[in-house]
């Protein structure tokens, strides 16, 4: 058939047209995640990302205030289950821990750099945390 004017027009519009449908087709395939989950950008709740992470969250939970200064909550990604740890020291538990007793503070041994209890009363130290 013989070249005709407007013939590069038509079909450059046709083409357009049938590149815009793909688009279309493959935007309406992609569905955007609806988990509410938390997501743990690293597993070792000694990691600034991680403690900054858990901090956010804990604080949009309200939880700030019932665990003793030093320790967070994290969740274990493999149960589920809450599990804590104490930022400057690194020790982790199952256990909440409480709040120390009237009387008893935390210090760090100079040479071990393990934390210990002390009594500012009674002037008693020990390794174990106090529970009265």
């Amino acid at each position: 058939r013989p070249a005709v004017a407007g013939d590069d027009d038509a079909t450059q519009q046709e083409t357009d047209d049938a590149a815009d449908k793909n688009i279309k087709k493959k935007k309406k395939g992609k569905k955007k995640s609806q988990s509410k989950e938390p997501i743990s950008l690293v597993q070792d709740p000694n990691h600034p990302l991680e403690q900054v992470a858990m901090a956010l969250q804990q604080k949009q939970l309200g939880r700030d205030s019932d665990l003793p200064p030093g320790w967070q909550m994290a969740k274990d990604p493999f149960s589920s289950k809450s599990y804590y740890y104490h930022t400057a020291t690194g020790e982790r538990t199952w256990t909440k821990p409480t709040v120390l007793p009237p009387g008893w503070t935390t210090a760090t041994d100079p040479n071990t750099k393990k934390e210990y209890y002390y009594n500012t009363a009674t002037q008693e130290t020990r390794w174990e945390r106090p529970t009265s």
